[in-house]
């Protein structure tokens, strides 16, 4: 790492996870910290499969989410997918 931070926001996020290479350049060798409301739009989503769920935590457990606890977060992941909000 280079020592930097940085903050990343959900639109950057998705837009790494699809390979755009500007976004993923800017966020290698970064320290990335995340809101706690990232990971939910993130995770909290039906559109997601199951492949790409294991592959968002994965990033995230190398992040520093910032925001609620992990069991508040959860939750609110999974009452997101589970009524479409």
């Amino acid at each position: 790492m280079s020592g930097e931070r940085i903050v990343a926001d959900t639109n950057a996020l998705i837009r790494m996870f699809a390979g755009e290479a500007a976004v993923v350049n800017l966020l290698v060798g970064t320290d990335i910290h995340v809101s706690f409301i990232t990971e939910i739009e993130l995770l909290g989503t039906t559109r997601i499969t199951t492949a790409q769920a294991k592959k968002i935590r994965a990033f995230l457990d190398q992040c520093r989410v910032i925001g609620a606890v992990k069991d508040i977060r959860n939750y609110t992941i999974e009452f997101r997918k589970s009524t479409g909000l």
